[in-house]
């Protein structure tokens, strides 16, 4: 489980509830931490990621996992790096990605920015790639799950709220529309009332919504 924060906050303690439910119900959960922009830049961050499954993977007997079945799953930034690793690592293992929220291709998202007045999208990725596309276009590629879609990409569960004015929907909807041309399965569980963090109460419409989802999705993808 990867954290959220614009890749530039956050903690491997954010939003327990949905780990702890899990846990409970047999699943073993990792709270992965990262290093943060813009102290450093990607890609960082994805090789952290990288570092962690490698490294659950090696302790697997010690901690009584099972190194075959790894499923990797994030919130908004941390949404974005389960995505890229799940995509661009080839990793056999990882049997699936669950994604809240995740931005899915740099560029589009610098195209169409967030108001400022509720989130500076242009300062965040800035931060986090190392410049302005104009200045780093293979760095915003390089970064983009969307373009590391392939038919061997892991199954998908991705849940976006269509009122998100941090991360648009429509982020979701063109990852959606470019892994069914691959013919990878996949679920994009849309909640018309749903903006940014609404899962963060599991009691809630959103996060009960989702972690049906959630269940289902890792039953059937990680048997």
């Amino acid at each position: 489980v990867l954290h959220g924060g614009g890749w530039r906050a956050g903690s491997l303690e954010q939003l327990p509830a949905l780990d702890h439910y899990l846990a409970a119900r047999g699943y073993a959960v990792a709270s992965v931490a990262y290093r943060l922009a813009p102290r450093h830049t990607f890609p960082a961050a994805h090789e952290d990621v990288l570092a962690a499954v490698s490294w659950l993977k090696a302790q697997a007997a010690s901690l009584g996992l099972d190194p075959a079945r790894i499923v990797l799953a994030g919130r908004s930034a941390g949404a974005h790096l389960a995505l890229l690793a799940a995509y661009r690592s080839g990793d056999s293992a990882i049997r699936g990605v669950i994604a809240y929220y995740p931005p899915t291709d740099m560029l589009w998202s610098w195209e169409h920015p967030s108001n400022p007045r509720v989130f500076d999208s242009h300062d965040c990725l800035a931060g986090f790639l190392g410049g302005a596309p104009s200045a780093r276009p293979d760095v915003y590629r390089d970064a983009s799950p969307l373009a590391f879609v392939a038919p061997s990409s892991p199954p998908t569960l991705l849940v976006h709220g269509e009122r998100d004015a941090i991360v648009y929907h429509r982020q979701s909807e063109r990852l959606a529309e470019a892994l069914e041309r691959a013919g990878v399965p996949h679920l994009l569980l849309s909640l018309p009332w749903g903006n940014h963090g609404c899962d963060a109460n599991l009691a809630g419409p959103s996060g009960q919504l989702s972690t049906y989802a959630i269940e289902h999705f890792l039953a059937t993808t990680s048997p």
